[in-house]
């Protein structure tokens, strides 16, 4: 089993691509847990890490649109979201992910769904 920080890692790196991975990701990936978390990780735990994460994402941006508050109606900011109450919502979804991940995959969905 990895450790929290591992899989923050491996879900910021699968949600930061936001849907198109570059040829060498797995790769990648493997190099960077092995060299910075000293653990190890298969090709296909990365690629069941890819799949998991991007449904932990689409879930995060399907439900954010219940956590919005009013805004000025010019542009999005971030006080907008009611963030901790949203980041409850993956939680009890996903209850098996390190708070960390939770707090990255929400922050992600925030700022490539809402904010951009």
């Amino acid at each position: 089993m990895l450790r929290a920080d591992t899989l923050e890692y491996v879900a910021r790196s699968v949600v930061r691509q936001y849907g198109s991975f570059p040829p060498r990701f797995i790769e990648n990936v493997r190099r960077n847990v092995r060299r910075n978390f000293r653990a190890t990780i298969s090709a296909e735990q990365v690629r069941e890490f890819m799949a998991h994460y991007q449904r932990v994402y689409a879930f995060a941006a399907a439900a954010l649109p219940r956590f919005l508050g009013s805004s000025n109606g010019k542009s999005a900011r971030g006080e907008d979201v009611r963030l901790e109450e949203f980041r409850a919502h993956v939680a009890e979804r996903y209850q098996r992910e390190p708070q960390s991940v939770i707090e990255t995959v929400t922050g992600y969905a925030v700022f490539y769904e809402y904010l951009k």
